[in-house]
């Protein structure tokens, strides 16, 4: 049987590739709450939902366009699928 998705190594990938940057995206959404008014400790809580968020989208993102080249690939979508691996229809 062919697995669909993302393997546990793409997401190690995924994960290790995350930790070069997470410092900097958090303190980015850090500094927008600040702005926005926020007081440091509910700016800081609020960074780290918003952080989560995305990263859970982007792996979500990640894992529909695995599962879609792999349903290409077994022939049950017809679609094509680009130099760069991703799925189109």
């Amino acid at each position: 049987m062919h697995q669909l998705g993302l393997s546990a190594a793409d997401v190690v990938a995924l994960v290790h590739r995350e930790t070069d940057t997470w410092t900097d995206k958090l303190e980015t959404f850090v500094n927008a709450n600040r702005h926005a008014g926020l007081d440091s400790e509910r700016a800081q809580q609020l960074a780290m939902i918003q952080y989560l968020h995305e990263f859970s989208a982007a792996l979500l993102e990640a894992n529909n366009r695995k599962i879609a080249a792999d349903l290409i690939r077994l022939g049950v979508l017809h679609g094509t699928i680009s130099r760069g691996g991703e799925a189109t229809f």
